[in-house]
């Protein structure tokens, strides 16, 4: 596959991030998985995105020294990250706000 075809989900899961590598059926799953669980749970599966966030972080600045001429596909990718990254986030708060209705 070519720099130019890889997504967000396709770096993370070269670089072993779980999460952020899952694709949105496995998110989803995963979501599903997660709704009965209580926040201390919930705050760890939000921790373990933001520490995989500074991992990728770390790649793509790496990627930077390797491939200096791939500046447009590093962007591209970092930004696809952080939205992911939001989204995924997003869909944590809402099981979380979810839990603290039915308490």
């Amino acid at each position: 596959m070519s720099e130019e075809e890889r997504t967000p989900q396709q770096l993370a899961r070269e670089s072993d991030v779980e999460l952020h590598g899952m694709n949105d059926e496995r998110w989803d799953a995963y979501l599903r998985y997660l709704e009965g669980e209580k926040s201390d749970e919930l705050a760890e599966v939000s921790k373990r995105l933001l520490e995989e966030a500074k991992e990728l972080h770390a790649v793509l600045q790496a990627d930077k020294i390797v491939t200096p001429e791939n500046r447009e596909q590093r962007r591209q990718l970092s930004r696809g990250l952080r939205r992911l990254r939001a989204q995924r986030l997003n869909d944590i708060r809402a099981l979380y706000d979810d839990g603290d209705d039915n308490d």
